[in-house]
């Protein structure tokens, strides 16, 4: 199997198994470079290391890609904090999905300087929501460069 962050062919047993991912597949990096790539993020984030002894590698992946998401996306962290917040305290009620009327519903803000109004999506209708503005934004961009 080849590598895909180093390049170098090595036998299936350097690789590790994505549990999370269907039929257990095998990563398409090696563990050479996903060790590696592990003490980069954690050489970035000094104040998570102590948390993380002992952990499971995808507990930490999962907590520093949090954590950057937070610092690129300030405005989307206050909008979800206030949305759970609320919800905790009763002041917003999820509801069903507003197309199929799916029970398990995400909350989807089209303006996150408006925090509280927040659209009800299942997940399928919500990635068939974000395919369209993916879409949407592609087109744009392709329009302005011709």
């Amino acid at each position: 199997m080849r590598c895909s962050s180093c390049g170098e062919t090595k036998d299936s047993e350097e690789f590790r198994r994505r549990y999370a991912r269907r039929n257990s597949e095998l990563s398409d990096t090696c563990r050479d470079c996903a060790n590696a790539t592990l003490e980069r993020l954690l050489d970035a984030y000094p104040d998570l290391r102590p948390m993380f002894l002992g952990q499971h590698r995808s507990t930490v992946r999962a907590s520093i890609n949090t954590r950057r998401h937070r610092e690129r996306h300030p405005e989307r962290a206050r909008a979800r904090t206030q949305v759970t917040q609320a919800l905790q305290s009763g002041r917003l009620k999820r509801l069903p999905c507003e197309i199929c009327g799916e029970r398990k519903a995400h909350g989807h803000h089209d303006d996150y300087s408006k925090p509280l109004e927040v659209r009800w999506l299942c997940a399928k209708h919500h990635r068939e929501l974000h395919a369209k503005l993916r879409e949407e934004i592609l087109r744009t961009i392709a329009s302005e460069s011709t």
